[in-house]
């Protein structure tokens, strides 16, 4: 299993450059993780892919934070990733998640499910609609601070990282294994996906946990 570190750490460049305008989204909300996995064994791939994933969103989330953080203070500097995680690293320590495999649980995803769009909010009962506030849709486009442009994104970008989407391999994960998951819990709700791509040999892995 590889790691796609430029493609995952450069997310936000990527998005800008094909007109997605959903990089606060990309950097705040969803973290989107990539793999590259040549010898695919099925579910028990889709696992080890969850939690290399989880690791890497620490990473991930580390280096959104040195970033903002060099906004907010006006810096005139270009850094680098890597000198931009070691200055975090260095002022803050190291983000870590809990990890405890032994409470993972997954079910097989329905293509056409994964992908459905929903109408807009206002005509669902939130409250009661289980299968809308579940979906990948409502995660994107639904954010805790809005999204102006998801629904006009939302397959756009899925165009963009899963170009082969019928042959796609689909897993939800539940939220009791890591407490990254701690502040979705409060309020917004929690997402974990993992989506191998066989054509590509790619393993995409999308998590959601926030609150306001």
């Amino acid at each position: 299993m590889k790691f796609l570190e430029e493609e995952t750490l450069n997310f936000e460049e990527t998005l800008k450059k094909h007109d997605i305008g959903i990089h606060y989204l990309a950097l705040h909300v969803l973290d989107y993780i990539f793999f590259q996995i040549d010898d695919y064994q099925g579910i028990e791939t889709h696992q080890l892919a969850a939690i290399e994933g989880m690791k890497k969103i620490a990473l991930w989330r580390m280096l959104t934070r040195a970033k903002y953080l060099e906004i907010r203070r006006g810096s005139k500097q270009h850094f680098s990733n890597e000198e931009l995680l070691k200055n975090w690293q260095h002022a803050y320590g190291t983000t870590i998640y809990s990890i405890l495999p032994k409470l993972m649980k997954a079910e097989r995803e329905n293509l056409t499910d994964f992908f459905k769009e929903y109408p807009a909010k206002e005509c669902y009962d939130y409250a009661k609609d289980k299968e809308l506030v579940e979906s990948y849709h409502h995660a994107f486009v639904d954010p805790p601070y809005g999204n102006s442009t998801g629904r006009k994104d939302f397959k756009k970008l899925n165009q963009l990282i899963f170009p082969n989407q019928q042959d796609l391999i689909i897993y939800r994960w539940n939220d009791d294994w890591s407490d990254y998951f701690d502040a979705g819990k409060e309020w917004w709700g929690t997402f974990y996906w993992t989506i191998y791509d066989p054509t590509s040999k790619r393993m995409t892995i999308i998590g959601g946990s926030a609150t306001d």
